[in-house]
């Protein structure tokens, strides 16, 4: 296995000071499959791309994922409500990766003819980085003509993907971020801990961390 540093990303930094993340090539392989396989993604989808590259789901779960797929990825130029509606009705987005701020501006900045034209050519809207209220959930399904929109869980230190919620026919649960995919999931201690193949073993230029517990667990 390709075992070397394929990746350094700097953490956000919301909850302290920010990191430098090593991810191995092999790290990235592992959570692009397995964004892809949670996507049922194919070579008929192509993904709508608008977020900054310096962000874990920019370059794995818009880029890498697509691409080990075999779909398309279209970058739309611009977070705005004009170059995504583009993205999607003149370029053939067939799904949309967006943070609850951007998903607000689309309803805000779009006609319901619009909102229900995109809607009508997606398979879902993927939300991501902060909670999704279910009351503001259902508005935007309905506004994107019932598209459904999957709520997920993810970290830099892993790669991206932890959680998520399933594709139809399976049930979603709104106001979760669904369950544990291809890694192990714990609470202890009040906090969320996750451990598999995709996390990062430590932070660049520390000693041993004490958000790593020694038998492979990350402190999120």
């Amino acid at each position: 296995p390709i075992r070397e540093t394929g990746l350094i990303l700097l953490t956000s930094g919301s909850t302290g000071t920010p990191k430098r993340v090593p991810l191995r090539t092999e790290q990235l392989h592992q959570s692009s499959g397995r964004i892809a396989r949670a996507l049922k993604l194919s070579a008929t989808d192509r993904a709508v791309h608008a977020v900054p590259m310096f962000h874990i789901g920019a370059i794995v779960d818009l880029l890498l994922a697509p691409l080990s797929a075999g779909s398309a990825v279209h970058f739309a130029g611009g977070m705005g409500a004009a170059p995504l509606q583009s993205a999607v009705t003149e370029f053939g987005g067939t799904w949309l990766q967006l943070v609850p701020t951007m998903l607000a501006r689309m309803q805000a900045d779009l006609s319901a003819e619009q909102g229900a034209q995109i809607g009508k050519q997606l398979r879902f809207i993927r939300s991501v980085s902060s909670d999704l209220a279910p009351s503001v959930q259902r508005k935007a399904e309905a506004f994107f003509a019932d598209t459904p929109i999957i709520q997920m869980y993810g970290m830099t230190e892993t790669a991206g993907q932890i959680t998520t919620n399933p594709l139809p026919p399976e049930q979603r649960k709104l106001g979760s971020v669904g369950k544990a995919i291809e890694v192990e999931l714990r609470i202890k201690d009040d906090e969320i801990q996750v451990r598999g193949d995709a996390v990062t073993a430590g932070y660049e230029n520390t000693e041993q961390d004490a958000q790593h517990s020694g038998d492979g667990w990350l402190k999120t």
